[in-house]
């Protein structure tokens, strides 16, 4: 009775200690460093350099188009010709329309600064010389 108490309490401590080492970071860290340096070499032997250059060059084409329909949302500008067309390049600016707008700004901006005192207004005046 003696030695199958002794084999079932080595069993426990051989699975007990499995499970520590297989939890462990420590055990996990020379296999995942394994599995990097394999995985590094076959990138090396089977993708072409060639092909690495193809995503940086979609993700510029894509950020292009980005950054045109970004600016067009944010100033309110209109395409050209049909709504299908994305092309870069085909953005409109109402010109007219802009300086009408930095007119009425310089225009509030001027009946802002006769409100002041005279005194004032002198001051502002330097300050904006300088």
């Amino acid at each position: 009775m003696g030695a199958l108490r002794d084999f079932i309490e080595f069993i426990k401590e051989a699975l007990w200690i499995t499970k520590v080492c297989f939890t462990s970071f420590w055990f996990w860290l020379p296999v995942v460093f394994a599995v990097y340096i394999i995985f590094q070499m076959y990138l090396a032997l089977a993708v072409h350099p060639l092909t690495l250059l193809i995503v940086p060059a979609g993700l510029i084409i894509y950020m292009i188009i980005a950054e045109d329909k970004r600016l067009a949302a944010q100033y309110a500008l209109k395409k050209k010709g049909s709504t299908t067309t994305t092309t870069t390049g085909s953005i409109v600016w109402d010109v007219n329309k802009s300086v009408g707008e930095y007119l009425q700004i310089l225009n509030k901006r001027q009946m802002a600064l006769s409100d002041l005192p005279k005194r004032k207004l002198d001051e502002v005046r330097e300050e904006t010389e300088e």
